[in-house]
């Protein structure tokens, strides 16, 4: 299988950042406790260091003693956002959880004097956000950092100082002697990522790209696993916020205007053809999307998603 016609983010404004990502301010308020009764101390501060978008250090460390990574992730929760990614909170400065259906979950009481007013009427309806593969950014930092001196020296074999992608936005490298090498590596994708949005010599539109190559080729990505996978990375702001997306603009007809070939055997009888149609096509069903702000950037990185999984099978 093979694309053509990708185009390159660094030159299009239309899709591109116009500002590469600003800290801004966050939550600072609400809770929910998934048992019976109110929320203690210990969930109440790992509940706030998520919505805040605390850093990966705090996220560890739970009031009263230490949480651990692998305990964070039971407590983070679909919910509404604003364009920039931070929680749009209700008038009460609470959190708004969402429900399949994508309903908000009613709080119990609006009264603040009132043990319901931190919990929802109806635990069993609040989504958790998975990270499945992403699930490696709770490994220490190390793990990380190896993976970007990897994917770091890749990129040093670069003979033109000219990146190359795939149709998904992956870098393609090639050394002096013609050989190609392909960043598809999930691990240094993410570690690519957590750099892309720290030091800020990549575009939103790379980081994307390479959140989508590090995500599960299956499980869809969203601003809420956007938001706190920052927070895990310790990306977010550890003082007053998160990562404000709100710069990142998006278009998807203009970030996949190429085509893509595979085989298909659309009679069923082991006969096989080639066949060559428009991206926009085949993995999105010649649905366009445009947008700005935290939901067009995890579109995107969720679109690279989409993509990847359609070339990794060659037959349709």
């Amino acid at each position: 299988m093979h694309t053509d016609g990708l185009t390159d983010d660094h030159d299009d404004d239309s899709h591109a950042d116009s500002d590469h990502g600003k800290k801004g301010p966050g939550y600072h308020g609400g809770s929910v406790s998934r048992g019976g009764g109110h929320a203690g101390s210990g969930s109440q501060h790992l509940v706030d260091s998520v919505f805040r978008g605390k850093g990966r250090d705090n996220l560890d460390t739970m009031q009263g003693g230490s949480a651990g990574k692998g305990s964070l992730y039971g407590d983070l929760y679909v919910i509404l956002r604003e364009p920039d990614g931070s929680p749009d909170l209700d008038e009460f400065g609470r959190v708004q959880f969402v429900d399949a259906e994508g309903n908000v979950i009613p709080y119990q009481s609006d009264d603040p004097d009132d043990e319901g007013f931190g919990e929802v009427t109806d635990e069993a309806a609040l989504q958790e956000v998975e990270f499945e593969r992403l699930n490696v950014g709770r490994a220490p930092a190390s793990v990380l950092a190896h993976a970007l001196a990897e994917a770091e020296r890749i990129i040093g074999l670069d003979a033109d100082g000219v990146l190359e992608r795939d149709a998904a936005g992956r870098l393609i490298i090639v050394d002096a002697d013609g050989v190609s090498y392909t960043i598809d590596s999930p691990l240094e994708n993410l570690s690519l990522y957590q750099e892309a949005l720290e030091s800020g010599e990549w575009t939103l539109a790379d980081a994307a790209a390479f959140l989508g190559a590090a995500s599960s080729k299956t499980k869809e990505i969203t601003v809420d696993t956007v938001v706190y996978l920052n927070s895990i990375l310790g990306i977010n702001n550890p003082d007053d916020g998160y990562y404000d997306l709100s710069g990142f603009s998006y278009d998807r007809a203009s970030r996949y205007p190429g085509t893509v070939t595979y085989l298909s055997d659309p009679d069923g009888d082991g006969v096989y053809t080639e066949v060559t149609l428009p991206i926009m096509d085949v993995v999105f069903e010649s649905q366009d999307y445009s947008g700005s702000g935290a939901d067009a950037f995890a579109t995107a990185a969720d679109d690279a998603r989409a993509v990847i999984e359609f070339v990794h099978e060659p037959i349709h």
